[in-house]
């Protein structure tokens, strides 16, 4: 006996379905924010990697790259992450927080070691690649250990590399979110820069839309 063809668009449907269903691996590639290394330890399950692997679950793989202290100048590492990771539907840039430093490099480098890496992504992955460049989140000024004569100058730099991280995302035709603002001073008393987990959780929040839509 013949079984009844299915209609085109059911056909369509399904195979639209089975699509949007397969889950893509993601790469975060990031610094101590990132890797939840300085969050109190009954807290560091919940940085943010953590938080969007469990909301994206079955949509996104999220491998998160992170180190303390890394600052935009990593081509080094982030060639060593495409070599251990041979396939990845987005790649995500968390960085510059380190970069807000005085004795750092300064914004024009941080944006040309950024576009070095997204060129080296999309050589490794493919022009399909999906790309977010995420500008830093704001500090806590008046909780910074013994550095609140910095911190100052770290806010002016972090709303700078902000608005570079998105001239850059435009003119190489990536996506971008700005977290500056994004979590409170409430959330930033530790050391003044890295979020707890209500901060992270924020953070989280504002995040898994951009990448499940991404661009």
């Amino acid at each position: 006996m013949k079984l009844p063809l299915l209609p085109l668009f059911t056909l369509l449907f399904t195979f639209a379905t089975l699509a949007s269903a397969e889950e893509k691996t993601v790469i975060i590639f990031g610094d101590s924010i990132t890797a939840g290394s300085a969050m109190v330890a009954d807290e560091r399950g919940q940085a943010w990697p953590r938080l969007l692997a469990d909301q994206t679950k079955g949509r996104l793989h999220v491998i998160a790259q992170g180190k303390p202290g890394r600052t935009t100048n990593s081509e080094s590492d982030f060639k060593i992450v495409l070599e251990k990771i041979p396939k990845a539907g987005i790649v995500v840039f968390a960085l510059g927080t380190n970069d807000s430093n005085p004795n750092s490099d300064g914004v024009t480098p941080a944006v040309a070691h950024i576009k070095s890496m997204v060129e080296a992504a999309r050589a490794a992955y493919g022009p399909s690649l999906q790309i977010l460049i995420i500008g830093p989140t704001n500090i806590n000024k008046d909780a910074l250990q013994k550095r609140q004569e910095t911190g100052a100058a770290r806010s002016v730099r972090l709303k700078e590399i902000n608005t570079a991280f998105e001239a850059l995302a435009k003119e190489i035709k990536c996506d971008f979110l700005s977290l500056y603002d994004i979590v409170p001073a409430s959330s930033l008393t530790n050391d003044g820069i890295h979020p707890d987990a209500a901060g992270n959780a924020l953070m989280a929040k504002a995040i898994q839309p951009r990448l499940v839509t991404v661009k």
